[in-house]
């Protein structure tokens, strides 16, 4: 058994040694949490990414994320550039390179008000024309033999609502993201029928790529 004094000793001896140890431990450089690089198109994915990010973090709580937006071919090459980590991106023809893939319908939607179409020209919001919306939308009016003029473009999927809302154009908009208040599908448009796009998530090559697969 210890005595009284030479245990006091062996407590002090403890009590340094825990201090000498986390001195040690602030001094010593941590590993830094992995970071993933996200870029989605426009908001595209707006309403169910930050979910789908949340619950990822309970899972897997010292990944950190990083998202912005861009258009798709952007994406695509700052991926294979190692800027980007994961990108959900939208092409014309299926990826052969995509992790995970499927299909879009793109649908004319308008506003309350009809917008008239003077002398047979069609008014067109969109976001911008490297959008693949705007670019679908206005292929296929030309191989219908349809003139058309972009009234309207933002980055903003409220702001070109509101525009549709106001008579002001049409639009092409994949189906899925057809639920934004003033957004309706217009099914029997005089209009010519819009295709499909493909919708692929891709990572990037090489490195850790545990928490992105």
């Amino acid at each position: 058994p210890l005595t009284p004094m030479r245990e006091m000793v062996v407590n002090h001896a403890r009590r340094l040694l825990s201090i000498n140890a986390h001195i040690l431990g602030l001094a010593t450089p941590q590993p830094e949490s992995q970071i993933i690089r996200i870029g989605v198109p426009g908001d595209y994915v707006a309403p169910q990414l930050p979910w789908t990010l949340a619950e990822f973090k309970t899972r897997w709580p010292d990944v950190k994320f990083a998202v912005r937006n861009g258009v798709s071919q952007m994406l695509r090459e700052e991926l294979r550039q190692g800027l980007l980590d994961l990108v959900i991106g939208l092409s014309a023809t299926p990826s052969l390179d995509a992790r995970q893939q499927w299909s879009e319908q793109l649908v004319w939607v308008r506003g309350p008000r009809i917008p008239f179409f003077q002398d047979e020209r069609i008014p067109l919001v969109s976001y911008g024309e490297e959008c693949i919306f705007h670019r679908a939308a206005v292929e296929a009016l030309q191989k219908a033999g349809r003139l058309h003029d972009t009234v309207y473009i933002s980055a903003s999927t409220t702001g070109l609502a509101a525009a549709i809302s106001a008579g002001l154009g049409v639009m092409a908009l994949a189906r899925s993201r057809t639920g934004v208040p003033g957004l309706t599908i217009w099914e029997d448009a005089p209009l010519p029928k819009l295709p499909e796009v493909s919708c692929g998530i891709f990572i990037r090559d090489g490195g850790d790529r545990t928490a992105l697969e």
